[in-house]
Parts: structure tokens; C-alpha cells; sequence
């Protein structure tokens, strides 16, 4: 049998999963044009099928699995591929991570898989996959070599390349500073996906964050598995924390303060105080904390094994709102844990019902094949799980409608994200992160909003998640 090289360059990529996941899609973008790829909108159009996973949660593997069994369909040759064979499809991302060992084995329609050691090597992935394909199309990867599937994750942030390229609006990006995480909360399955947290260094991060202001961008997201942890698996002699971080990025361009720079996945242990002060002195730096509690009581923090005590979330949550009042705090529950009696859940409410909290997610415990808390005895029945769930997400609805409908009549800035129609856009102000806190709507009859600008806003109507205003 003769095998030819032929010229597939043509790649279409789907991301699932979190804006960690979209992070790594944006590089693995960025990496691949720079090594000769050419990127397309549509599957139909490509040589070269990529999809990255998500598997956290097994309704989230579910239906990563369903969206690569949908991709596959494309695998039969296309009319308006120019290229005689059927595209080939690659898997990557932390579904290859959790079942590397079964998903060639079990969806033989996919080619390749790379799991989340090193997303810089998609390029010799593809390129692999490339040389292997026959102009008959009777080759394929018959394994995949253990380097696009390490068991450890190795990150080489060295070979991190970024670019113009955005896969949502192109004035927002994320950036992420650190890669895994060491906290090893028993209902997460993460460290295993990923690995112990390894921290970027700060001049790779200082340079992304440059580059993208000198592209105009006008919100810049910080985001890793934890960022609170930034820099603890540092030698101590080179170490720096998150506001160090936070305060070297800012200085970094003095002059310039017309973005906004917002702070996602703070966990409350190691959280530095200090950047409290920081929002309060820098107005490029958003009031705005997303701080995953997940729970209140102290058993059921234990048994998460968070690491933490209501007494010192309490204590953090005071600080900060002595320093920013108009702070605006992001976080997300877990009900129905195992163990969770009726009086802790009673414990949560209660807590909630503070009206500390702009938005919260609130998600119902997942027994999965890989978490340290399968040891407990998954107790609490599904209804009631999702009684809970209800509960608490009606409660904060309330207490978010009183606090929105206190904007009616006031003047904001918000940051316009895209056009919907002639007179009407879609904006966000400083406390609604992008895609999970809320819209404000905008109305502009003079036609003087612009998408990726600022604009100031009379806001006229609210709702428990959302806002309306008009363009002043």
C-alpha cells in the first residue's frame, strides 16, 4: 500500500466546557494558525475535525460524547471538500483526559485524541494525523503516542502563543494564569484532569495582558482553576500572589484605564485582602468578586474538604464590604451533598438570605466515578436535591429583582457586547460577568452605541437578572 501526504489544513474546532476550556481553544486556535492552519466556520469545510471536552460533571461528558458522535456524521466525504478523503476527527480536552483508555476503543469513529498536558501541541498532533492519512483513506492512527496523553500534565507556557483570534467578541478575552489545581475538594474530579496547580510565570502573563490592550480589548478576564492560588507552588524566593499579580498588570500601563480588568474563580482560602483596597484604588479593576463557597456549614465544608469555616468566610465577607459596599459578589452552592440534613440546608439558606450575593449558581451534588466523596453515602434522594436547588435559586432571584430594580432611574456604564437589531443591543455593566450574570439591554434610537465601546446607560426596567436602559 502506497501512503501519500496530502495537504488537509483545513480545521474546524467546537469548544464545550467552561471559559478555562475556551482559554485553551483560543491557543490552540492561535498555534495552529501559526503553523500553517487555516481555520473554518463550518464542519462541512473541514479537512480536520476538532472538539474540545469537557467532562467535570458526567452530564457534561454525556454531551461532549453526543456532540463528537454529531461531528462524526461529517466524516463522510463532503461535496465541497476540494480534498478526495473523509475529514478526520480529533478529540481533546478533559473527556480524553477521564477516559482516555475507552473512547478510541468505543467510538471508533474518532482518529485522535490529545488529552490537557500541552494544548501548543495540537499543531504535531494534526500534522500526525495528516501524514497518516492515505489518498484511499485506508490509514489511521493506530496509536496515539503517550505524549499527547500524559498521564501527569506537563505545561509548557513557553510555547503559549496568543493572537487576534477570539471565539466570542474579540473587545473581551480571558486570560489564564495558572494551569490544574492542588485543592483536592472531594466532590471535584479536576486534579485528576488536569493535574496540581503549576502557576505561569508572571512576565508570560504580563505580556498576554499588554498585547491584548495594544489590540484594543476592553475587558480582560483572570481566570484559572483557582485564582486565589496564584504563585503558592512557586519557589518562595521568585514567588508572587494574585495581587501582586494583579498590581504588576495594572501599574504596568498607568496611563490607561479604559477597560475593565475582572477577577473569575476566587476561592476563599489564600484570597489576599489587600485586593479589596486595590478595586477600591483603581478603577480598571472591577468591584467584582466570583468566590465559589459551595456550602456554609462546617461538616459539610469538612467533608468537601474545603478547607475553610463559616467563621472565616463570614470574617472575609465583612472585610470586603467594609472596604467596597457597592461590592458585586458572584458565587456558587452545591445542595444535597452527602449528609446534608434538612437544619444544614435550613444553615444555607439563612446564609444566603444575608443579601451578600449579586448572583449564585446553584448546582445539586453529582455522585461521579472519580471524586474522593463516593466514599460517603450519596443519602440525600434527587427530588429533594432539586427541591433544594429551587429553593435557593428563588430565594436570591428575590433578593436580586429588590437590588436591580434600585438601578431604575440611575445612570451606569456598560460595556456594549453586540447588535441585535437597528435600535437595540445587548450591554453589561461592571457587575454582570460575561454569558452567567445577566444582560442589560440597551435602546439606542440615535445610533450612536458602538459594539466593544463603552457607553452610559439610564436604566428604565429590571428583573431579577436583567436590565433595560436607554443610551444617554
Amino acid at each position: 500500500m502506497t501512503t501519500n501526504k496530502i495537504p488537509a489544513k483545513q480545521v474546524y474546532m467546537e469548544t464545550m466546557g467552561c471559559f478555562k476550556n475556551q482559554y485553551d481553544s483560543e491557543i490552540m486556535l492561535s498555534s495552529l494558525v501559526r503553523g500553517g492552519f487555516n481555520i473554518v466556520a463550518k464542519p462541512e469545510l473541514a479537512d480536520l475535525l476538532v472538539i474540545n471536552t469537557c467532562a467535570f460533571l458526567s452530564e457534561a461528558a454525556y454531551e461532549s460524547i453526543n456532540r463528537i458522535l454529531a461531528l462524526s456524521k461529517y466524516k463522510k466525504k463532503s461535496a465541497k471538500s476540494p480534498l478526495n478523503f473523509p475529514p478526520k476527527l480529533v478529540v481533546v480536552g478533559c473527556l480524553a483526559s477521564r477516559y482516555k483508555d475507552k473512547l478510541l476503543d468505543e467510538i471508533p469513529e474518532i482518529d485522535a485524541i490529545m488529552g490537557t498536558s500541552d494544548y501548543t501541541l495540537v499543531v504535531p498532533l494534526l500534522e500526525e494525523v495528516i501524514n497518516r492519512i492515505d489518498v484511499n483513506n485506508q490509514s489511521k492512527l493506530a496509536k496515539i503516542p503517550q505524549k499527547y496523553n500524559s498521564p501527569k500534565p506537563v505545561y509548557q507556557f513557553d510555547n503559549i502563543v496568543t493572537s487576534p483570534i477570539a471565539i466570542n467578541q474579540g473587545h473581551l478575552r480571558f486570560l489564564k494564569i495558572a494551569e490544574g489545581c492542588s485543592n483536592a475538594c472531594s466532590f471535584c474530579n479536576i486534579p485528576l484532569l488536569r493535574g496540581e496547580q503549576v502557576s505561569r510565570p508572571s512576565g508570560h502573563i504580563l505580556a498576554e495582558f499588554n498585547q491584548f490592550l495594544d489590540w484594543g480589548v476592553k475587558e480582560i478576564n483572570i481566570l484559572s482553576q483557582n485564582t486565589s492560588s496564584y504563585g503558592f507552588d512557586q519557589p518562595k524566593a521568585i514567588r508572587h500572589n494574585l495581587a501582586d499579580l494583579i498590581e504588576k498588570m495594572i501599574t504596568s500601563r498607568k496611563n490607561k484605564s479604559d477597560y475593565w480588568l475582572r477577577v473569575l474563580y476566587s476561592y476563599p482560602n489564600h484570597y489576599p485582602k489587600e485586593i479589596f483596597s486595590m478595586m477600591a484604588q483603581y478603577p480598571s479593576l472591577v468591584p467584582y468578586i466570583d468566590m465559589p463557597f459551595q456550602h456554609i456549614n462546617d461538616v459539610i465544608l469538612k467533608k468537601m474538604n474545603r478547607r475553610i469555616t463559616k467563621h472565616k468566610i463570614v470574617s472575609l465577607l465583612d472585610t470586603a464590604f467594609q472596604i467596597l459596599p457597592d461590592l458585586s459578589l458572584r458565587s456558587t452552592f452545591i445542595v444535597g451533598f452527602p449528609g446534608e440534613t434538612s437544619e444544614m440546608f435550613a444553615e444555607l439558606y439563612d446564609f444566603i438570605n444575608q443579601k451578600y450575593f449579586h448572583h449564585i449558581g446553584v448546582f445539586t451534588y453529582s455522585e461521579e466515578d472519580n471524586i474522593k466523596s463516593r466514599k460517603y453515602k450519596d443519602d440525600v434522594p434527587q427530588e429533594e436535591k432539586m427541591n433544594r436547588q429551587k429553593t435557593l435559586l428563588d430565594l436570591q432571584n428575590k433578593i436580586s429583582n429588590k437590588r436591580n430594580i434600585a438601578y431604575i432611574g440611575k445612570t451606569v456604564q456598560v460595556l456594549v457586547d453586540k447588535q441585535n437589531s437597528k435600535h437595540n443591543f445587548t450591554a453589561r455593566t461592571a457587575n454582570q460577568a460575561f454569558e452567567v450574570d445577566g444582560i442589560t439591554t440597551l435602546k439606542d434610537m440615535h445610533q450612536k452605541a458602538v459594539v466593544g465601546s463603552f457607553a452610559k446607560v439610564k436604566i428604565t426596567k429590571a428583573s431579577g437578572h436583567d436590565l433595560w436602559g436607554e443610551l444617554v
